[in-house]
This record gives C-alpha cells, structure tokens and sequence, in this order.
C-alpha cells in the first residue's frame, strides 16, 4: 500500500515549512495543498476561495518524476483532501495542455465553458463533491 500524506497550509504556512519548493511568483493562494508520496514531495494545487463552498485551484505542480502513470493517482489524492474542505473545484486549463485536460477528465472534472484569457483559450472546469 503507498503512503500518500496532503498537507493543506497557508501559503506563508508553506513558504515557512518547505523552503525549497517553488511557488509561483507573483501569485499568493488562499490555500496550498501539498503531496507526499512514500515520504518524497510530489507536487501541490494551490487555490483562492471563490466563495464558501468553492476553492477555485489557480495553481498545480508536479515534480517530473512523478509524471506519467502516476500523475493521475497524485492529483487524485490531492483533490480527495481538497474535497473534504470544499464540495466544488473549479479550474481554468490552457486548451493547448491537452494531456492535464484528459487527466483532470479521468479525475471526475467536467467541462464547463471556455473563455479567452489575452491570447489564449482556456478550459473551464468543475468537479464536485459527489461527482
């Protein structure tokens, strides 16, 4: 049986705790949810509450070698953990990252819009509690 442990920190939470991961600059979540698998970091989502039954994740990253066969299970665990704080995720995928769209698709997300981003075109998504 494998080990998964998510942690869900503020964002100076995890700056404070795991210096040596790189969150993207610019960016301040309300929530980080960080991955371990047998110990090893993997990856985290990180998000801003849309409102109180809704995290809207703005931000995930997977340590590559992690990618592959088990990307699918890691960002299962993490939205399980992200499923008993919030009931909805919603995500915005750029519609050229076809391989994360299929993943969150297999992970239960459902396409819910589009919408032009400056000059790209994103992918709405949603996934809720009981779907």
């Amino acid at each position: 049986m494998l080990d998964y442990v998510i942690h869900r920190l503020t964002y100076t939470e995890a700056k404070e705790r795991y210096p040596d991961v790189e969150f993207k600059e610019g960016y301040m979540p309300t929530s980080v949810y960080l991955g371990f698998w047998e110990g090893a970091y993997v990856g985290y989502m990180a998000g801003s509450f849309e409102n109180i039954n809704t995290i809207n994740i703005q931000y995930m990253q997977l340590m590559p070698e992690f990618l592959g066969k088990k990307v699918v299970r890691i960002i299962r665990e993490i939205i399980k953990k992200i499923h008993k704080d919030f009931k909805y995720i919603t995500m915005n995928a750029d519609n050229t990252k076809n391989n994360m769209i299929r993943i969150l698709l297999s992970a239960g997300f459902k396409i819910i819009g589009t919408k032009a981003d400056e000059d790209i075109t994103v992918v709405i998504l949603l996934k809720t509690a009981n779907g």
